[in-house]
C-alpha cells in the first residue's frame, strides 16, 4: 500500500519556508539548519547570506522535482544559476495558455 503514496510536502521543505517567512534573519537561520544539522552538514552561524543558504539548500533538496523553479519564480530571481535562459523576467516565468483554453474560453 506504500507504493501509492505521494509526499505533498517533505518536511526539510517545511523548515525552508519557516526558514524564509522568519521574522528575523535569526530565526531563520534556526530553522534552516534543523535540516543542515540532520544531513550532516555544520550548522551556519550568520545569518548574513540565510536567503542565498536556503536557495542553496532548495537546489539540492528538490534537484529535479521542479520545487526550485517555484522557489524561484517566488522570489522573482533575475537569472536561474547554470541555466541557460539568460535574464529571467515575467514573461518567462509565465507558461503560455494551452490552445485549446484559448480556443474555447476555459
Amino acid at each position: 500500500m506504500k507504493q501509492r503514496l505521494l509526499p505533498i510536502m517533505r518536511l526539510p521543505e517545511m523548515y525552508y519556508i519557516a526558514a524564509e517567512a522568519a521574522a528575523t534573519p535569526d530565526e531563520g537561520l534556526v530553522f534552516l539548519n534543523q535540516v543542515r544539522v540532520a544531513r550532516g552538514l555544520p550548522a551556519l552561524t550568520s545569518s548574513a547570506t540565510l536567503n542565498a543558504e536556503i536557495a542553496k539548500e532548495y537546489r539540492k533538496e528538490f534537484y529535479g522535482e521542479g520545487q526550485y523553479w517555484f522557489y524561484l519564480k517566488r522570489t522573482n530571481a533575475a537569472t536561474v544559476p547554470d541555466g541557460v535562459a539568460g535574464t529571467m523576467t515575467q514573461d518567462k516565468y509565465t507558461f503560455p495558455l494551452p490552445l485549446t483554453q484559448i480556443e474555447f474560453g476555459k
